[in-house]
């Protein structure tokens, strides 16, 4: 077959084309991809410490003294309070016509056997000078202080009281008496001593205070 020019050269043109390319071999795309730069993973981040926690947060729960603190109740207030009032001074001025003077000294005498305490028994009256300078020492703050510690003390009237002169009688045998007469007798009602027969003591604050030292138990 005879070919013209312009055939054979688009002949030679295709040949030319083809024997390079088969020159340059097939492409390949995993190639190109090979050939690239691989895009690394990201590298794995250090590991780092745990976010500090926040101050409100971390710090702990503290309980309010005042809620913590038991309040004391109101009974266990009054149980700690003392539970006897202090005994009342009675006034041992003078002498009282219309006392029971058994009953007091009765009274005086169950009192004498439960504190141990000696019994007192002034006997007098009120027109008396020396039953006056006695009363006037025993309102002295030493006196009564050794009165209130070791004696129940009772006055008993004797103007015009033929009762209480019996109850004198009954101490104190005599038929002559000089007032004041004080008597001391233990819980038992038994006399420790009478003024009547050993006569009064100076009648001072010391020598009243030691009278009665002497024989408080």
């Amino acid at each position: 077959m005879s070919l013209d020019r312009r055939s054979l050269g688009a002949v030679l043109a295709a040949l030319t084309a083809a024997a390079s390319l088969a020159a340059c071999g097939p492409a390949d795309s995993s190639d190109g991809a090979a050939a690239a730069a691989p895009v690394s993973a990201a590298a794995p981040a250090e590991d780092l410490p745990s976010p500090l926690p926040s101050p409100t947060s971390a710090a702990p729960t503290t309980a309010s003294p005042s809620a913590s603190a038991a309040t004391p109740t109101r009974s266990a207030t009054a149980s700690a309070s003392p539970s006897t009032a202090p005994t009342k001074r009675v006034s041992l001025a003078g002498y009282n016509p219309s006392a029971n003077a058994q009953k007091e000294i009765d009274a005086a005498l169950a009192l004498a056997k439960s504190d141990g305490r000696r019994v007192l028994l002034d006997f007098g009256t009120n027109e008396c000078g020396v039953c006056r300078a006695v009363d006037g020492l025993f309102a002295k703050s030493r006196i009564r202080s050794t009165l209130d510690a070791s004696y129940h003390v009772v006055k008993i009237d004797l103007e015009n009281n033929r009762t209480n002169m019996a109850i004198l009688g009954r101490y104190d045998s005599s038929h002559g008496f000089s007032t004041p007469v004080i008597i001391v007798v233990d819980a038992k009602n038994t006399v420790v001593t009478n003024t009547n027969r050993t006569g009064l003591p100076k009648l001072t604050e010391t020598g009243l205070d030691g009278f009665l030292r002497q024989w408080a138990k």
